[in-house]
């Protein structure tokens, strides 16, 4: 095929520059190309290596991706028990990045709520001091009114 060398030469450039997202993403894309060339040890070698690189460094969803093109290789080799056990890591993958959004999203939750909180205290506070100004006020024009007339009595 006509694209392998450029994956080719873009894997070499982003090994020389340790990317680790390129180089999944790369070692995916040759893969599926070793597969449409009926060269399933080849894809399989590189989709082994974006699982447990992918794995390492934390990459959650090229792990998954690379589980999942993997499994649909082992499928098509007629190796259901190795396709059946990547997409049970697939779907435990998943499960574990869904519970992680959804904890981030409770915290970010709880931060808006806590804010709202505050902001709302902050807004009674600052009006029961413009009311004490009111009545400091009111008090003030009163004592003054009450000081004119004691001065007009004497």
């Amino acid at each position: 095929m006509q694209a392998r060398p450029f994956f080719e030469k873009a894997l070499q450039v982003r090994q020389s520059l340790n990317d680790s997202i390129g180089l999944c993403e790369t070692n995916l894309s040759l893969a599926s190309l070793d597969q449409a060339e009926k060269k399933p040890i080849k894809a399989l070698r590189r989709l082994d290596f974006v699982v447990h690189y992918a794995q390492r460094k934390g990459l959650t969803d090229l792990l998954v991706q690379g589980l999942q093109q993997r499994a649909s290789l082992w499928n098509s080799l007629g190796k259901s028990d190795k396709a059946v056990s990547d997409y049970q890591e697939v779907v435990r993958w998943k499960d574990s990045l869904n519970l992680s959004t959804m904890r981030a999203k409770q915290t970010e939750l709880e931060v808006s709520y806590r804010t709202q909180e505050k902001e709302q205290q902050l807004h009674e506070q600052e009006l029961q001091v413009t009311r004490q100004k009111y009545w400091l006020g009111f008090l003030e024009i009163g004592r003054a009114s009450c000081r004119e007339r004691v001065l007009r009595l004497v």
